[in-house]
């Protein structure tokens, strides 16, 4: 398992924001559409808090994305990466406070997260 920084945020903060830095990848959109999107997304839903995990699975729901259960119970990210993750796809995790993205069996995020245990995944 490898790590890469990877920082979409136009003011370079590092915090805060994992959601719309790791849709932001997964989709192929700019950090600031992204933003826009889930904010114009959420007032059609009466949704406001995009951080919280049942507005973003509802989300990639609704763009057409399904979360699929880790394969294994207590996986990590970096276990994830090694006995799960294909080499040509991109795969956003969700972890307890954080979501990050892996692609080429890479965790690609602001921090090496590779130590967080995964609660589910939706994969391109």
């Amino acid at each position: 398992m490898a790590y890469f920084y990877y920082n979409a945020n136009p003011k370079g903060i590092r915090t805060g924001d994992c959601v719309i830095r790791a849709i932001s990848y997964f989709l192929g959109t700019s950090w600031g559409h992204t933003l826009h999107s889930m904010v114009d997304w959420g007032e059609e839903h009466g949704l406001a808090l995009f951080h919280y995990r049942s507005f973003y699975n509802l989300y990639l729901k609704d763009k057409g994305y399904k979360k699929k259960p880790v394969p294994v119970k207590g996986w990590t990210v970096n276990d994830f990466c090694e006995k799960h993750a294909e080499y040509d796809k991109v795969y956003m995790l969700q972890c307890p406070r954080h979501v990050t993205i892996v692609f080429h069996k890479t965790v690609i995020d602001t921090w090496d997260c590779s130590h967080l245990e995964v609660s589910g995944y939706w994969e391109q």
